[in-house]
């Protein structure tokens, strides 16, 4: 295996497991902050590093035209503000279980953007490999929370429909520009551009007062500088290297990652359910490296 792949796959395993225990932090997190109180706490100490990294790169940056600037500012306003605001929304209105198995379409959607707007080719056992992980995740949620769909859910659906959405139209459009700017200088630009977008709502969240709390803002901390900053410039140096499709499918082991790190750190109890949901996951992911035949737009 040469030192390119190695590095490769480090990158996927530290980025997976940063977001896998990101649920665990933020779950505690929430007995200080209130869903939209979180997204500041995280997102904003933040402002100052991403913007930082585009003076940093400002020469990259250069290199861009008007298009490109229009597309990472969409991206950034998708990644930070739209995806938060859908995710804490739509969790009003349905149980995390459902929220979940929603967010997990993340990679179907990604590959859908990839195929249709890139022309990225992919492979059938690409999509059994999906198919097999969604299985997993699906088993995972009805062992650990259950889906808890009724009819007064179907609005949370829908908003929450956006998160993956978002988080496609911030990977394709973040994929547009990395050829002419590299990773480092489009994440610190449409991160930084996205926050800013996210600044005037900030009163409206914290109508009382910033709270305190020792453990929740270290939490937030935890949240905002490994899993927004390192985690989206990983994402970002993971998409150059792979494409669209092939870096979407590594959100299913964020899940795999989630489960152990909610073992260890909130004492919640593995069965034999969620440990073959996560199997299922992780066989879905190998089983996507697989040749075979190509489908092309």
């Amino acid at each position: 295996m040469s030192k390119s792949r190695k590095l490769e796959y480090a990158a996927i395993l530290l980025l997976t497991a940063i977001w896998g225990s990101a649920f665990a932090f933020i779950k505690i997190a929430l007995q200080t902050f209130t869903p939209s109180q979180l997204i500041f706490a995280r997102f904003v100490p933040t402002l100052p590093v991403f913007a930082f990294m585009a003076f940093w790169y400002r020469a990259d940056l250069k290199k861009l035209a008007w298009p490109d600037w229009v597309k990472l500012a969409v991206a950034g306003l998708f990644a930070s503000t739209i995806y938060n605001i859908a995710l804490n929304t739509g969790e009003t209105k349905v149980g995390a279980g459902l929220a979940s198995l929603v967010i997990a379409l993340n990679p179907a959607v990604i590959l859908l953007g990839a195929f249709f707007v890139h022309g990225e080719r992919v492979k059938v056992s690409f999509l059994g490999g999906m198919a097999l992980s969604f299985v997993g995740v699906f088993i995972l949620t009805l062992a650990r929370n259950g889906i808890g769909f009724d009819r007064n859910a179907l609005s949370g659906i829908v908003v929450i429909l956006l998160c993956p959405v978002s988080w496609a139209t911030y990977t394709i459009l973040l994929h547009d520009v990395l050829d002419r700017c590299g990773a480092m200088a489009a994440t610190s630009a449409a991160s930084t551009i996205g926050i800013l977008t996210m600044l005037p709502f900030a009163p409206m969240a914290f109508p009382n007062g910033v709270p305190y709390d020792f453990n929740g803002w270290m939490c937030a901390l935890f949240l905002g500088i490994f899993s927004t900053v390192i985690g989206f410039t990983i994402w970002t140096w993971l998409l150059q290297k792979r494409g669209a499709a092939r870096t979407g499918m590594v959100v299913y082991l964020n899940v795999v990652w989630g489960l152990l790190f909610a073992g260890l750190i909130l004492g919640e109890v593995i069965t034999w359910q969620t440990a073959s949901g996560a199997f299922l996951i992780l066989a879905g992911v190998a089983a996507s490296r697989y040749s075979g035949r190509t489908i092309q737009k």
